[in-house]
């Protein structure tokens, strides 16, 4: 799905959007070398791909979005 396209889909489903992030984002071509660093660079990694994964501009990037969101207390 193009990226500009899921939170307009799930709020004409009556889900209000909370958060749409791009999940693996910078992340995803070097996970292996990632999942062998320290606790602490590892954190700044996570820290750092959280943030880009907020930023709209980069969700065609990658490679999953998650799309937070909320329902309406009384569904269609």
């Amino acid at each position: 799905a193009d990226p500009l396209e899921v939170k307009p889909f799930m709020e004409r489903l009556g889900v209000t959007t909370v958060e749409l992030l791009g999940c693996e984002g910078v992340v995803s071509e070097v996970e292996e070398k990632l999942n062998i660093l320290p606790e602490p660079e590892l954190e700044r990694w996570v820290d750092l791909n959280y943030d880009l994964g907020r930023r709209s501009e980069l969700h065609a990037a990658s490679a999953h979005l998650l799309h937070v969101g909320r329902k309406p207390a009384n569904p269609l």
